[in-house]
């Protein structure tokens, strides 16, 4: 009997001891995963504001060099002269505007500049091959065209032979606000690739 008691009261006292531990060891786990998850979540937001702002920032560099006023002189030119581009105007402003396109090459990692007429048909380009093609069916041209500042969809470009992102804009008369062409920046696929890794630290 005293070694059946004794036993009694030792389980009595180890019993909930071990429902105790068990206990705060499943808190300590699902504690554990919460802050994992919420570490995760933060990180993915993170991750998110980052891309978010280097499309952002290069949607922003668009607008203005599609403002600026050496391209808006030399399109202005272009556009008074029917596009002739021997135009001695625009030959004029020509070395102007490849030092402004140049630099926002290099500070933007861009792989192509290129603007448009009114048409969708290329009027100058960072590449030679794009002079004179018709890029009016690419509907990041056509809403700039239409008035708006877009970002294409990610895809491949035949005639870069890469997949790429664009982003595009609408030039405008600042006497009139006659629509003059639009200006389009292309981001290379690769290059997106890379800066989402680097986000993403793979």
């Amino acid at each position: 009997i005293r070694v059946k008691l004794i036993t009694f009261f030792v389980l009595v006292g180890l019993i909930p001891a071990l429902i105790v531990g068990l206990l705060s060891l499943n808190q300590a786990r699902e504690n554990i995963q919460q802050e994992v998850f919420m570490k995760s979540e933060m990180f993915s937001n993170l991750v998110k504001e980052n891309i978010v702002d280097y499309f952002e920032a290069r949607r922003s560099n668009v607008g203005q060099l599609s403002q600026a006023m050496q391209i808006y002189e030399g399109m202005q030119a272009l556009y008074n002269d029917n596009f002739n581009l021997n135009n001695e105007r625009f030959r004029e402003l020509k070395p102007g505007i490849d030092r402004l396109v140049d630099q926002t090459m290099k500070d933007f990692d861009y792989e192509l500049i290129f603007i448009t007429d009114p048409n969708g048909t290329v009027v100058y380009a960072t590449t030679p091959e794009f002079m004179g093609l018709d890029l009016s069916n690419r509907d990041y041209v056509q809403n700039a065209i239409r008035g708006q500042i877009v970002w294409s969809e990610y895809a491949y470009s035949a005639l870069i032979d890469k997949k790429f992102m664009a982003a595009a804009a609408p030039i405008y008369s600042m006497t009139n606000n006659q629509l003059l062409g639009t200006l389009s920046v292309v981001v290379e696929g690769e290059v997106v690739g890379n800066m989402v890794h680097s986000y993403l630290g793979l």
